[in-house]
């Protein structure tokens, strides 16, 4: 598991909740990544994706992203921001006789 969000620029992002109906986000609303606003000790770290260098940040440095939704394919609707948040998740695995556990994932919520 990589715990390293990767954005580039042009990166369109999905809602996937319906946990926002009434600002009309919903699941399957389409959104554009604007920026992430970063802690103040944020480590940034360049990797190679495609032969291109993209910055990267781990979801521990972000203090929130900055997203905007469409009414549809072309007309802006509004500014959000999404702040981090944890959720844990464990899963066994029966692996070669043996039971493993893996566990813990990062993923931004809405908050306002």
């Amino acid at each position: 598991m990589d715990p390293v969000l990767k954005f580039y620029k042009g990166l369109l992002l999905m809602i996937n909740t319906n946990e926002d109906l009434s600002k009309g986000r919903a699941d399957g609303t389409l959104s554009r990544w604007l920026g992430l606003k970063l802690k103040s000790n944020a480590h940034v770290t360049y990797k190679n994706w495609d032969d291109k260098l993209i910055p990267t940040v781990s979801v521990d440095d972000i203090e929130n992203m900055l997203c905007i939704h469409y009414k549809d394919s072309l007309t802006p609707f509004a500014k959000f921001k999404l702040y981090p948040e944890k959720e844990a998740v464990k899963i066994k695995l029966k692996i070669l006789g043996g039971i493993i556990s893996i566990g813990c994932s990062h993923h931004l919520q809405e908050l306002g």
